[in-house]
């Protein structure tokens, strides 16, 4: 969740090619899957209750506008996290394109059935609790991988689900784009997030063609955040 009572400014974070794997297992009674149609709701809610929104209906807004333009490429990035409970239908369980080890360019760069299964197909019974997208942004005309919308439920915090689905993301981009480095966006309000993505190998970047935004500001970042 942001802890709003500290100053902001916007931080850039890169992964090296090269980083350490995570090795990170969900506790039990949880999954990973990917996004099936309906999941927006399900999205809304956890980036709205960590504060990354006013509203539920404002995350939503913004999930319809940023990414069901590319909806079909939700159904292989955009990953959750499933409490399970009850009876759970995996319909069909087709892994998410990244674990099958298929990159955008049709290659195979690597597989990631050492680590489990992400799910696609419908369920029922459970209830997404953490989130992650395994995505893109242009940069000078270079498209780059980048995680985007890490969340997770407040009411779940503190079980390491948001260093799982921060390692299997990684993974994800890893599969998609190979070896390149993965970039992330943060800020001084999640902290303790920071302290997280250290940990799956993220570094803080001044790398100035990121810093466009006059409120993202690396020196007043760290400085910030070095006095917490």
């Amino acid at each position: 969740m942001l802890d709003k009572s500290i100053p902001y400014a916007g931080l850039y974070m890169r992964r090296e090619p090269g980083a350490p794997k995570i090795a990170t297992e969900l506790p039990e009674g949880f999954r990973f899957r990917c996004y099936v149609d309906g999941d927006e709701e399900g999205w809304a809610r956890i980036e709205a209750s960590v504060l990354e929104f006013q509203s539920q209906f404002a995350a939503l807004m913004y999930f319809k506008e940023f990414f069901i333009p590319h909806k079909e490429q939700l159904y292989d990035r955009c990953l959750f996290i499933e409490k399970q409970g009850g009876t759970t239908e995996r319909g069909t369980t087709e892994r998410c394109s990244a674990e099958r080890g298929t990159t955008e360019r049709g290659t195979t760069e690597r597989g990631m059935t050492e680590r489990g299964t992400t799910e696609r197909g419908t369920t029922e019974g459970g209830s997404i609790v953490a989130t992650a997208t395994a995505w893109w942004t242009d940069i000078n005309g270079v498209r780059r991988p980048w995680l985007y919308w890490v969340g997770v439920d407040p009411e779940y915090q503190g079980l390491g689900l948001g260093k799982a689905v921060i390692a299997r993301a990684t993974d994800m981009l890893a599969g998609f784009y190979g070896r390149t480095p993965i970039f992330l966006k943060t800020q001084t309000w999640s902290y303790k997030a920071v302290g997280i993505y250290r940990k799956c190998g993220y570094v803080p970047t001044d790398e100035k063609a990121l810093y466009r935004n006059p409120r993202d500001n690396y020196k007043k970042a760290m400085k910030i955040l070095r006095r917490i």
